[in-house]
């Protein structure tokens, strides 16, 4: 009997999942009889299960089955494991999960997944029973950075505020745009379970023909992308976005969207009455915490909205004439702590209430956030305070991303921003030489799973 699972997403019986290449629609019943299987799978499972999670339905199912087991699952790009595999020392798993989908000259063939048996490594009796549900990297695929212990309660609570924010309904109908390992895409999953609306499953990109046309014939009705992917679109498939009869809005995250792209995309949605959603978020708060319709308050432009509902923004320590200061957070939605061991999960006891996001931004008059950059990305050429955001900001038409190291800026784009005149624009604009900026021309800026530029190794590039 199904009943943990129906009070976190309490009308899921109602959704439907929709495999894409193959068109088979499995209802609850359906997928309820996969679950039903993972579950006795589970049985006598300790300590944590691993999930290498691809967008496809027996990992959704295995994904369901451990929050209704309440085994906590340590979710997984898909070949972690082979690339990291001090991992399972780490957090001791009793099983590992992966599934695959296979083609056959083009055609769609059935999925096929498998269960690795692991040894326990430990005693058996210290099983985790302090709430958590899911585990969620910061890192991306290297799986070395934080680890985010969410509860169960923190899924529900954050998936019902986003649902309420987007306006979702049993009639809503996503599609897998993002990773379902990311936090992001599994927010889109779980939002649309818990008010019983339907999923598309997919791993084409939005570059790819097949991913349109599985949007119009599925009827899909929201979009989510990250800032890369809203470049691929505006370059590829905005026709495709607009003669999209059913697709009636699109929601951004996952990092800051030029305002120039931004500019392009309301217009363009808004000259065919779609709604375009600006969003913020953070793994150690579940995913998205806040939320606005650029398409209903376009002289917000550039802000990230005010947070969803039952959330709440402070500003800290705010400078008296900026007004910016540290961003905090404060929900129901805010993670239980980081850990990077089985023993450090162990350890950690109930959900936090307060989560100082490591974001700089101040509140408008309306409750709306307008974030500046990170505390982290702050570098001091010749003692000055520059933020590497603002200068992203500042040169967003050219896509340029910029590290700091030695008191040098680097400002990696597809373009020479020298010979543009860029590199005097910002020697004159922070008052320092232009020695301290160097201009390095990349064919593909390094991405992480999630579609974010991956800093670290831009790092290894210039050594």
């Amino acid at each position: 009997m199904i009943s943990r699972l129906k009070s976190v997403f309490p009308k899921i019986e109602s959704s439907v999942l929709i495999e894409s290449q193959t068109g088979v629609k499995y209802t609850w019943l359906e997928l309820e009889k996969k679950i039903e299987t993972f579950l006795k799978k589970l049985e006598g499972s300790f300590n944590t299960v691993f999930l290498e999670f691809s967008n496809e339905i027996n990992c959704v199912a295995f994904y369901l089955a451990c929050l209704e087991n309440g085994t906590p699952l340590v979710i997984l790009e898909p070949g972690t494991i082979e690339r990291n595999p001090n991992l399972t020392k780490r957090f001791h798993p009793s099983l590992v999960f992966k599934s695959t989908y296979q083609e056959r000259n083009g055609d769609a063939a059935e999925t096929s997944w498998t269960i690795e048996n692991c040894d326990i490594l430990g005693d058996p009796k210290e099983t985790v029973a302090n709430g958590c549900a899911i585990l969620l990297s910061t890192s991306g695929s290297t799986g070395e950075g934080k680890w985010v212990a969410l509860s169960l309660n923190s899924i529900s609570t954050n998936a019902n505020s986003i649902a309420q924010s987007l306006g979702l309904t049993a009639h809503d109908r996503a599609i897998t745009s993002l990773p379902l390992h990311y936090s992001y895409g599994l927010s889109v999953l779980n939002s649309h379970f818990y008010v019983g609306a339907s999923i598309v499953l997919t791993s084409h990109s939005v570059i790819d023909e097949p991913f349109w046309a599985h949007l119009k014939k599925y009827e899909v009705t929201g979009l989510a992308g990250v800032p890369t992917m809203y470049d691929m679109m505006r370059r590829v498939a905005i026709h495709h976005i607009k003669s999209a009869e059913q697709l009636k809005y699109l929601t951004q995250a996952g990092g800051r969207l030029p305002e120039n792209i931004m500019k392009y995309f309301l217009e363009a949605v808004s000259s065919v009455g779609k709604r375009f959603f600006i969003m913020y978020g953070q793994t150690e708060a579940t995913a998205r915490i806040s939320c606005f319709e650029l398409t209903r308050f376009p002289e917000k432009i550039g802000s990230v909205g005010p947070a969803i509902p039952g959330g709440e923004f402070k500003i800290e320590n705010p400078d008296p004439e900026t007004k910016n200061g540290e961003v905090v957070y404060y929900g129901p939605n805010v993670m239980m702590g980081y850990c990077n061991s089985l023993s450090e999960l162990m350890a950690l006891n109930k959900s936090q209430d307060r989560l100082k996001t490591g974001d700089i931004g101040r509140i408008d008059t309306d409750g709306f956030l307008w974030i500046s950059g990170r505390i982290k990305r702050i570098v001091k050429p010749s003692g000055k305070r520059i933020s590497l955001d603002e200068i992203e900001k500042e040169l967003a038409d050219y896509m340029v991303s910029a590290i700091g190291k030695d008191e040098k800026i680097y400002l990696f784009s597809k373009t020479d921003i020298e010979n543009n005149g860029k590199i005097d624009f910002l020697s004159e604009k922070y008052g320092i030489h232009r020695s301290f900026f160097k201009s390095l021309v990349i064919d593909e800026l390094p991405l992480m799973p999630s579609g974010k530029v991956d800093y670290k190794k831009l790092e290894v590039l210039i050594g």
